[in-house]
């Protein structure tokens, strides 16, 4: 159940989602809101790197980032905000227009303070 919330709360309607073929979103099959493939990996002849190639470039780079910036020791804590603030560098590195990236960052710091001054 927390998964499906996850997902309605970050996944725009109407997206794709591309998994593979574990059990815990067999929810997303019959669920109209969004368009569900499933690449299994296992059996499959591909390399999972060639499947979803995007998801391992991502996860490689955040362990790369945590390895090399912060020596591999990182609070679970503070977890959301080192990714976070990879996110952030993920993005200016990839983006084509920076001055978006600044406003993000100024929206994203409103928001913090605004949560900081009401708790």
């Amino acid at each position: 159940m927390y998964l499906m919330q996850f997902i309605e709360n970050i996944i725009d309607a109407g997206s794709a989602i591309i998994t593979d073929g574990w059990k815990g979103y067999s929810s997303l099959t019959n669920n109209t809101k969004y368009k569900h493939e499933i690449k299994i990996i296992s059996g499959s002849g591909n390399e999972a790197h060639e499947l979803l190639p995007h998801v391992h470039l991502v996860d490689s780079l955040v362990k790369r980032w945590i390895n090399g910036t912060h020596q591999g020791n990182i609070s679970p804590k503070f977890l959301s905000y080192y990714l976070d603030e990879f996110v952030f560098r993920l993005n200016r590195k990839l983006s084509t227009y920076r001055g978006k990236l600044f406003i993000d960052l100024c929206n994203k710091l409103l928001t913090l303070l605004q949560n900081h001054i009401k708790n």
